[in-house]
């Protein structure tokens, strides 16, 4: 699947509606920026965030938060990009501007991370990325301060310049946490064998690798003996890993 895969024959569902603010909705550069109570449920997320995925370096079991083998295994790649419009059409901006304002819930033209983590859940109502955290922190990271810094809280944000970036980063991140769970399964790490028996499952995404050992070096940034997801993410981009050549 790639990253800006769509599907023209299947639209995303009607959003979710949500009840209506007393702030009216500004452009991101009318904005005063995120209020007090704001920025607190943002830096606790931020915490929560940076709690679990301190967890991988830890002896781990599945949480309630992962994806099971068949939600992995019966993933309808083409119904949750049609969910994500990240295409550069007038069709898929007035998508997109619709959507932010959903996401926007204060109207203050500006997304923190619980905004899109509540977002995923109830607006584009995606539960197979709203389940994996550790993908959205990464794709949030990604495009966060991407945009030109127009006031001293646009590169903890996002804004809606951002936006379309946003939805190809969570795409992108969460294919790359799909295939993360399965050559590693439950645990969040990557083993030397567990690396070198998902050797095929590369080649099935478009990367061949002839030395195991080399490339799990590689891999293993901090040399700690495992792959971790931040490293299999650098390195997944820079091979190109893609689902799409999955059979």
């Amino acid at each position: 699947m790639g990253i800006c895969a769509s599907s023209d024959d299947k639209p995303a569902p009607a959003p979710a509606a949500r009840p209506a603010v007393a702030q009216a909705h500004h452009a991101p550069d009318e904005c005063d920026g995120p209020t007090a109570e704001e920025r607190a449920i943002n830096a606790q997320w931020r915490r929560d965030a940076a709690a679990e995925e301190a967890e991988e370096e830890e002896e781990v079991t599945t949480t309630s938060r992962d994806l099971t083998f068949e939600e992995k295994k019966e993933m309808d790649w083409d119904g949750i990009a049609a969910k994500l419009p990240a295409r550069k059409t007038e069709a898929e901006k007035q998508k997109r501007k619709d959507m932010f304002r959903q996401f926007d819930i204060n109207g203050n033209g500006y997304l923190s991370l619980a905004e899109v983590d509540k977002g995923l859940r109830d607006v584009i109502q995606c539960d197979a990325i709203f389940k994996s955290k550790p993908a959205i922190l990464r794709a949030f990271n990604a495009v966060k301060d991407i945009a030109p810094s127009h006031t001293k809280y646009s590169d903890d944000y996002v804004t809606f310049k951002e936006f379309r970036l946003l939805l190809k980063a969570l795409m992108q991140m969460f294919e790359l946490f799909v295939m993360f769970k399965k050559v590693g399964g439950a645990d969040r790490r990557i083993s030397k064998d567990e690396f070198a028996a998902a050797v095929p499952k590369f080649e099935a995404w478009g990367v061949v690798i002839s030395n195991p050992d080399a490339t799990f070096a590689e891999v293993d940034k901090d040399g700690g003996g495992m792959i971790l997801f931040k490293e299999f993410v650098e390195w997944g981009i820079r091979q190109g890993l893609d689902t799409e050549q999955e059979d």
